[in-house]
């Protein structure tokens, strides 16, 4: 549900790092991020979108595939980007991410566990900041999931 929120000036960096730490995902994720980057959102909204694109790309992208998370400025705008080398998602689910409950089975097995909750919450969180999501499929392999919302000066 869409709810108002609080927007504050955040900075990226140690917010990331924080994540990575509590997804215990330090060692398997490089980062890509200016340390004077700032943005406007909500810090607990950002942190648990942040957190299930993390989750999803450790348990999907596999063992030994490696992660990116970057973010940089763009107009008005920060993006917040994270990449792995996994399977990706077939072309046509695309669209339907982050649709409570939805799951590309060719992609995503019940096996590897969820129940397409993850990318509903990413996307309402990142609403409620007044920001937006986008999913894309990497070239030869792999996914990206970013972040939009608002930057600070």
């Amino acid at each position: 549900q869409r709810r108002d929120v609080a927007l504050t000036r955040i900075e990226l960096m140690p917010l990331v790092r924080d994540v990575l730490a509590r997804e215990t995902a330090t060692e398997r994720v490089t980062l890509d991020i200016p340390g004077d980057l700032h943005g406007l959102a909500e810090v607990e909204l950002l942190s648990r979108a942040l957190a299930n694109l993390v989750r999803n790309a450790v348990r999907y992208a596999g063992e030994a595939a490696p992660i990116a998370v970057s973010a940089h400025r763009e107009g008005a705008r920060v993006i917040i980007a994270v990449d792995d080398d996994g399977p990706g998602v077939p072309a046509e689910a695309l669209d339907r991410l982050g649709e409570p409950f939805f799951r590309p089975e060719a992609a995503r097995t019940r096996e590897l566990g969820g129940v397409g909750l993850g990318l509903a919450i990413v996307r309402s969180s990142i609403a409620a900041c007044g920001g937006e999501v986008r999913f894309a499929n990497r070239t030869p392999r792999g996914f990206r999931a970013e972040l939009l919302f608002a930057a600070a000066g």
